[in-house]
């Protein structure tokens, strides 16, 4: 209970209104605005109005930001902002969400990055790296854990015992010559040194180590110079090391280099062999190919949905296009929105209007394509309370009901050039466009995208 009242303070910063009514929102001391900040009331207009809430800076009768009351009662920055804070039609109830996850709810990883991040005082538990390159190791996760334990200085090595108060000889397990941190255990005693000699990474490490470079700095100068081959080697011959001081240290058990080095390879290789198996069991698929815009299926359309996003003009465009199982355009449409949305929820708001579009043209059997990985793996799996999984809700109530025969799929950027291009295109429009012929921008895409 004490850790959570300390963390009281960065849990207020994750979270954020969804704005419904907006009647159970106070103006002040609430965050609601698009930027993570809490409006004061400063000026003698302000502070007469201090039962102000959300709901009353809308036009009346109308979901809509009354811009003249908003000008009159906030400076120009403050009034900036509150005209750039989304609002959606479809969310009918306030909602207190948690802005630091997509779904609106809260998670003890997004608030821990947030605390890490955010706190001065919590600086000093960062190590500097470049994490990605440990993250995305083909590796099996309790690999990259392990690595990551090693490089957090995470290992109850003796000299991290000692730390925590734990009565134990400081000298290594394995060669009981010198104090045992992380360093000492993988590069420098001589059992290791061996083993990276018997693998041939020993003259790689020589080129990186120096006395005073850290064992994590020393892993991260490896694997970034390292082939892919040889960071699942190098990363495996680490784990395997670590197993044979625990065997010396619980079990007495003495390995030698070969066996070390072979337990590594052999772990590797029967990794490697259950993936290949995991993926010769997977049904094929015919639209696995994503990189590619295909034609739909006999009977059945497809429509291609964009979202390209205007920063300076604070706006949103849509592009969507329909073709049939001939690859013929059947027709096109364009929209834009302000305020400026995130990505994510841009192009699910793009994706719901293009349903909206199809069920009133009854095209019910529908081949939905977006280049939002995130949005179309939420229309199927998932819940939550952000404006965000509020669109996706709506999107899949369409699914189930009028669009019961339709569904989404995700494809790359590459295969969704046409409806990237009308997206881009409503730049030209002042507001929503239906194309019956083929728009000048997507004309040669569409006639190469039919062959």
């Amino acid at each position: 209970m004490r850790s959570l009242w300390s963390a009281r303070d960065f849990l207020k910063r994750g979270l954020k209104w969804s704005i419904g009514t907006g009647e159970t929102i106070s103006v002040w001391n609430q965050p609601w605005l698009k930027d993570p900040i809490c409006l004061q009331p400063i000026t003698e207009v302000q502070t007469m109005c201090d039962a102000l809430t959300v709901g009353h800076l809308f036009k009346p009768n109308a979901k809509e930001w009354n811009e003249n009351f908003i000008r009159y009662v906030f400076i120009v920055e403050t009034a900036n902002q509150i005209l750039q804070t989304p609002h959606l039609q479809l969310v009918h109830t306030d909602k207190a969400t948690w802005r630091l996850e997509k779904n609106g709810l809260y998670s003890v990883r997004s608030a821990y990055r947030e605390i890490i991040n955010s706190n001065d005082a919590m600086l000093h538990y960062r190590v500097p790296g470049n994490w990605n390159k440990i993250w995305n190791l083909k590796l099996p996760p309790k690999i990259k854990n392990f690595m990551w334990r090693i490089c957090r200085n995470c290992l109850p090595t003796r000299m991290r015992l000692l730390t925590k108060g734990v009565k134990c000889s400081p000298t290594c397990a394995i060669c009981d010559n010198y104090e045992e941190d992380g360093k000492h255990l993988f590069f420098e005693c001589s059992k290791s040194v061996g083993c990276w000699q018997r693998l041939g990474f020993w003259s790689s490490i020589q080129h990186v180590w120096s006395s005073t470079i850290s064992c994590a700095e020393l892993i991260f100068s490896l694997v970034q110079q390292l082939d892919i081959t040889q960071q699942q080697i190098f990363s495996v011959t680490l784990w395997s090391i670590w197993k044979h001081r625990n065997n010396k240290v619980w079990k007495n058990i003495v390995e030698t280099n070969q066996h070390i080095g072979d337990r590594a390879v052999a772990f590797l290789n029967s990794w490697k062999n259950a993936q290949e198996t995991i993926i010769r069991s997977l049904p094929v698929n015919s639209h696995s190919d994503i990189s590619r815009w295909s034609k739909p299926s006999v009977g059945r359309f497809k429509c291609n949905v964009d979202a390209y996003f205007f920063v300076s003009l604070n706006k949103v465009g849509f592009g969507a296009c329909i073709r049939d199982a001939e690859g013929n355009y059947v027709i096109g449409r364009t929209d834009c929105l302000t305020p400026l949305l995130d990505v994510e929820m841009g192009e699910a708001i793009g994706l719901l209007y293009a349903m909206h579009w199809v069920k009133d043209l009854n095209l019910v059997n529908m081949d939905f394509e977006t280049d939002s990985k995130v949005v179309a793996e939420s229309i199927y799996k998932g819940e939550g309370v952000s404006d965000f999984m509020a669109i996706i809700h709506k999107c899949r109530h369409l699914l189930m009901t009028d669009l019961a025969n339709s569904d989404v799929r995700f494809i790359r950027r590459q295969a969704n050039s046409v409806a990237h291009s009308l997206a881009r295109e409503t730049l030209n429009y002042a507001s929503f466009q239906y194309h019956l012929n083929i728009p000048h921008c997507i004309h040669t895409l569409i006639n190469n995208e039919k062959l």
